[in-house]
């Protein structure tokens, strides 16, 4: 990224979780402007927390998925979300809770 940013120049960094709520407060999903679907958001992060849910439910088995590199960002989200099933799978709100995992 530096190689982006002037000479004596600044770059602001900003973070944020990355999980949307409608106007109505609805987690995981966000409204587009122009586009009538309200869809889910970020679908990445909410295929991982399912893929998870599968495990923790016994209903998947862990896959290595990060080698693969047709698919190398949504394995490695799979895999960075891991270690937070437990936290996940006894959330009130799993949708809520999500973006404190990713």
């Amino acid at each position: 990224m530096a190689a982006h940013i002037p000479d004596d120049g600044y770059c602001l960094v900003v973070h944020g979780p990355h999980v949307g709520i409608t106007k109505d407060g609805l987690i995981g999903k966000v409204e587009r402007p122009g586009i009538a679907l309200v869809d889910t958001c970020c679908g990445s992060a909410i295929a991982a927390s399912n893929y998870l849910q599968g495990i923790t439910n016994g209903g998947a088995a862990i896959t290595p998925k990060i080698q693969q590199f047709s698919d190398f960002q949504q394995g490695a989200v799979q895999e960075l979300i891991l270690p937070f099933g437990k936290r996940l799978g006894r959330a009130e709100n799993r949708m809520r809770e999500l973006p404190y995992a990713l």
